[in-house]
């Protein structure tokens, strides 16, 4: 598959950030305005006051009312201690690679430093070992197992620590995918679609599955069914929970990547009951004419826990702090016969 292109205005803010990096743009000097900048890359004023809007966002220029836009004095070099959780966990949270990915463009647009270091690396050990890496803040990826994660010792270093994907737990700044909105806007384009009797599996002892679950709810509150339709599954159960619902419903939605396990179930029998997912990473894009699927915006969660982090760096934003990312769905292109 071809890479998708970057927009243009973060082309033109990107060519404008390595020439402040490269210090031939110096702290005080004036850039174009964006109709001159507009002129000299051949773009709408719009596209170029948007990179003029990306290089405030990343903290390199500050625009001045009747003025201008000036570079600014940059402050240190920042560097991050990024804790990936373990491979196992990383197997049952595959989005994991797409925050890390997210993560790294923006530290890079940003000059960050980033450290990486395993959930059980030594230098997670103490807080005096995580501070004397002489790193500015911590970066969490995925919500691990209490016991296969040093919160302990991440809190107590005092470093401004956020957690990208989740939105509970001890650190003081969470980014996550809006999973409620994610939820109801599904139900909402599957109501629209003859769906009445919409079921709903989930694995519960996931928060963000139950973050699902509760965004199900308030959208399906007018029926009557409350909770009747939820049913809490694994790996191991998806498919018998399926069995047991299919009579009751027009319509399934399932959460994770067991929802592909249940597919596949189902298009190997005479059902053509439509199914509601959530697109959890990129191997589930060959699945995406079959279903209904909730799109997360992994990528953009991972390039805004570095906006936040930057900000609480440098004291613009002060915990606890959530910012969500909302998604979008898109129908099934297959006919409901196929």
């Amino acid at each position: 598959m071809k890479a998708a292109q970057p927009p243009i205005y973060r082309t033109i803010a990107d060519d404008l950030t390595a020439e402040i990096r490269a210090g031939r743009l110096r702290p005080g000097d004036r850039l174009p305005g964006h109709v001159k900048l507009a002129r000299a890359h051949g773009v709408s004023v719009i596209t170029s006051n948007r990179a003029l809007a990306e290089l405030e966002q990343r903290g390199l220029v500050e625009r001045r009312p009747r003025q201008g836009t000036f570079v600014r004095e940059q402050p240190r070099a920042l560097r991050w201690i990024l804790v990936p959780t373990s491979g196992a966990f990383q197997r049952d949270c595959p989005q994991v690679l797409d925050y890390l990915d997210g993560v790294l463009t923006e530290t890079d647009a940003h000059g960050v430093e980033v450290r990486l270091e395993p959930a059980v690396s030594r230098f997670l050990r103490t807080p005096e070992a995580i501070r004397a890496l002489d790193c500015q803040a911590v970066i969490q990826l995925g919500h691990p197992p209490a016991d296969a994660f040093p919160y302990h010792t991440l809190r107590l270093s005092n470093l401004p620590w956020v957690g990208v994907g989740v939105q509970e737990g001890p650190a003081g700044y969470f980014v996550n995918e809006d999973r409620l909105l994610g939820a109801r806007l599904l139900v909402e384009a599957m109501r629209a679609d003859g769906c009445e009797r919409v079921g709903f599996i989930a694995n519960l002892a996931r928060p963000n599955h139950r973050l699902a679950r509760d965004g199900y709810i308030a959208a399906t509150s007018d029926t009557g069914l409350e909770a009747s339709l939820v049913r809490d599954a694994d790996a191991t159960t998806v498919i018998d929970n399926v069995k047991a619902l299919v009579p009751r419903i027009d319509g399934l939605i399932i959460v994770g990547i067991m929802g592909i396990a249940a597919l596949s179930y189902l298009r190997g029998t005479d059902q053509t009951l439509p199914l509601g997912l959530f697109m959890e990473n990129k191997d589930m894009l060959a699945f995406q004419p079959h279903a209904y699927f909730v799109q997360q915006p992994h990528v953009e969660v991972g390039r805004e826990a570095v906006r936040l982090l930057l900000q609480a760096v440098e004291g613009r934003v002060t915990g606890p702090a959530c910012r969500l990312v909302k998604p979008t769905v898109t129908r099934p292109s297959e006919s409901a016969a196929a």
